[in-house]
């Protein structure tokens, strides 16, 4: 797993058929790997994201409103990209039956439309007996500037099957 690059949106990988997905392998789960993930944001993902998430907010939606602000333009939600993350973890660290269970996240430079974003979730800490990792998540923008950090927790679950 270490290093593993993703270079494309992860988006289509949740409408796969789960019947005999192998939940992930924690074993081989290290302190230093990572994933990787990049994307440049465009108006139709903030459309998208508006649309499941309610949040319309003229500040993100509203191109003449966002002009009157000092960004001059709209700002990317920060949980769009909170939303890679969660993608990270269901479907690459730890993967298919992962539970993401605590994260806390701070964005000292905002993302605008037309960014390129760089996502990077590394594995400080690995816990055998409870089976969790503590994740580190870094994203820098095209300039390297960092627009989100954070750090939280996620546990590997077992298939039943396997604990009886």
């Amino acid at each position: 797993m270490s290093n593993s690059e993703i270079s494309q949106p992860i988006a289509n990988e949740a409408s796969r058929p789960s019947a005999g997905v192998p939940f992930a392998d924690f074993d081989k789960i290290q302190p230093g790997d990572r994933v990787c993930f990049s994307k440049t944001i465009t108006d139709e993902d903030v459309e998208t994201f508006a649309s499941l998430s309610g949040d319309r907010n003229p500040l993100h939606m509203d191109e003449e409103f966002a002009a009157r602000t000092r960004f001059q333009r709209r700002v990317v939600h920060g949980m769009l990209l909170a939303n890679y993350v969660s993608a990270l973890v269901g479907m690459r660290c730890p993967g298919p039956g992962a539970l993401w269970s605590q994260q806390n996240f701070r964005w000292p430079t905002p993302v605008f439309i037309g960014d390129q974003v760089h996502l990077t979730l590394s594995v400080k800490h690995k816990s055998m007996g409870s089976r969790t990792l503590v994740i580190e998540v870094k994203t820098l923008n095209q300039d390297g500037k960092v627009v989100m950090d954070g750090e939280g927790i996620v546990t590997a679950l077992q298939e039943v099957s396997k604990l009886v």
